[in-house]
């Protein structure tokens, strides 16, 4: 089972690709997950995390989470020009100039500026970097350095988390059709903005990007487990670009070894476009 988590890649079906599970035998795959198609205006070259967090905005608008008076004030709030908003929002419903994508960077993007800590990525790949950073910075002030011991404490973190929230767990983000399992990226981006703005006391950004970590995590394992079983797949690779976050690839192996699993990793050759590259020549 490939995991693949990065920015951008074209999809076999047209659209943007960026978080998938992949069943791998030979030079075949199947695609048996993803996180959810988000519909975006603008296309994906200039997508920075303000227009991501707007894509993310009416998709919550459209699910009936957020009412219309609350997803453009919430975004004028985060800096957002009520002429951009209004511009993005006709070219949406026009479909014009729009893409469709399950990138995990512009789930990262739009996060981050939920929490104000980043609006637009100044180099590639600066939002979701600042996101960790912030998550990291949460964990040392609280527990120290070395936060891979403190895995009951994760848990913990996360109970409480869903209790605020009102859900019963990491099964409540994950969906299934098709054969296809569909993990809800807009009904989590959601429920940070909600915690985010009613318990800010409480949930503070660092905290917040922290637990938005582990949630992309512990959702990750949860699919992958059900496709592994299912497929008969004990061997597990986790690549791409976002995987250069440890904070999100050190949970994800330790939950994934946690359950039987071996976990492959890049060593030899990066994560990124690097270790594409050298995928491209061997299906070649």
């Amino acid at each position: 089972l490939g995991i693949a988590f990065d920015g951008t890649g074209y999809g076999d079906d047209g659209h943007i690709w960026g978080s998938e599970f992949l069943v791998c035998r030979n030079k075949e795959y199947i695609r048996r997950g993803h996180f959810s198609d988000i519909k975006m205006s603008g296309g994906d070259a200039n997508m920075d995390a303000l227009p991501s967090l707007i894509s993310f905005l009416f998709e919550t608008e459209d699910r009936g989470l957020f009412d219309a008076d609350f997803v453009k004030k919430f975004a004028i709030s985060k800096g957002v020009l009520e002429s951009e908003f209004e511009l993005r929002s006709a070219a949406r419903k026009g479909k014009i100039n729009t893409i469709y994508t399950t990138s995990m960077g512009r789930i990262f993007d739009a996060v981050c500026a939920v929490l104000d800590i980043c609006y637009e990525n100044s180099y590639e790949g600066e939002c979701p970097e600042r996101l960790q950073a912030s998550a990291e910075k949460y964990v040392y002030r609280v527990y120290g350095e070395h936060y891979d011991i403190l895995k009951a404490k994760k848990d913990k973190i996360l109970s409480e988390y869903y209790i605020d929230i009102g859900r019963s767990g990491i099964k409540d983000y994950v969906g299934y059709r098709s054969q296809m399992y569909i993990i809800d990226s807009t009904l989590i981006l959601s429920d940070i903005i909600r915690l985010y703005t009613e318990q800010k006391t409480k949930y503070e950004p660092e905290k917040l990007a922290f637990i938005f970590h582990l949630i992309i995590s512990r959702a990750s394992v949860e699919v992958s487990d059900n496709i592994a079983k299912e497929e008969g797949i004990n061997d597990i690779a986790l690549s791409g670009g976002s995987m250069f976050n440890r904070l999100l690839i050190s949970d994800m192996i330790s939950e994934l070894k946690k359950c039987g699993y071996d976990v492959y990793t890049n060593e030899k050759v990066p994560a990124g476009d690097g270790g594409l590259a050298l995928g491209q020549l061997f299906l070649a």
